[in-house]
């Protein structure tokens, strides 16, 4: 059986009224509640193409025919609404993200380099952060996607025994989770975390156990660790209600 959507772009294609065909297959998405429907537990791997996280980032489903920054190129001129907001955003992170990559000059690294752009894998957590201090709106589950193949491995997050060999309080494990995120993110220096950290650490290890993607418990401890001078933004902290 023919997908709809093909139907429908051949049509677009074979009409002579280019632009009309057009509008029709870019208002049709308004009534297509799959392409906003997202199936998150088939993108919990710690890094994404940026053809996956770029729609991902804003809620759009990317294995839709319609989800990809290559069909907002040709499509936003001609999308109205949640449609035609979504597909300029998705181009401005797009052309963002690509100016801000190791390999184009800048300081956002890729995990695994593809043929293309849109190829390029980017760790979750890192693209987190990068969302953060550019001020992206994320769903909350992409935030906590990135530790959710961790959450069944128990060594990831683990805390480390006290030297006083006491047993390790729920609070005291909470730190030492977050102190853990840190190093394996990458800041080697836990009173100088940059602007954005706070939330690249909490999406690497929200989902782990001594967590269970409690917000209110990562929070807390954060702030004891805050108070005990075990962790701090270099900034001044901005994102403590998150």
């Amino acid at each position: 059986m023919t997908d709809p959507w093909t139907t429908l772009f051949r049509v677009g294609l074979n009409d002579g009224r280019k632009y009309e065909a057009n509008a029709k297959i870019a208002a049709a998405l308004e009534l297509d509640a799959s392409f906003f429907e997202v199936k998150w537990g088939e993108f919990g791997a710690p890094a994404l193409a940026l053809k996956t996280i770029l729609p991902l980032s804003l809620g759009i489903n990317p294995t839709h025919l319609c989800g990809s920054v290559e069909w907002a190129e040709t499509y936003a001129k001609y999308a109205t609404g949640a449609v035609a907001e979504k597909f300029a955003e998705m181009l401005n992170r797009y052309k963002t993200l690509v100016e801000n990559l190791e390999i184009n000059g800048g300081d956002v690294p890729i995990a695994v380099k593809g043929n293309t752009d849109l190829e390029h894998r980017i760790k979750v957590a890192v693209f987190v952060a990068f969302a953060d201090a550019k001020g992206w709106d994320l769903p909350v589950q992409l935030a906590t996607g990135s530790a959710a193949s961790r959450a069944e491995t128990p060594e990831i997050g683990k805390p480390t025994p006290r030297k006083d060999c006491r047993d390790t309080g729920k609070r005291e494990s909470q730190i030492q989770a977050i102190e853990n995120a840190a190093r394996d993110i990458g800041y080697l220096n836990p009173l100088e975390i940059p602007t954005g950290g706070r939330a690249a650490i909490k999406a690497h290890c929200i989902a782990w156990k001594v967590f269970g993607k409690s917000e209110s418990g990562f929070r807390a401890a954060w702030r004891e660790a805050n108070r005990q001078d075990r962790i701090r933004l270099a900034e001044k902290e901005k994102y403590m209600s998150k």
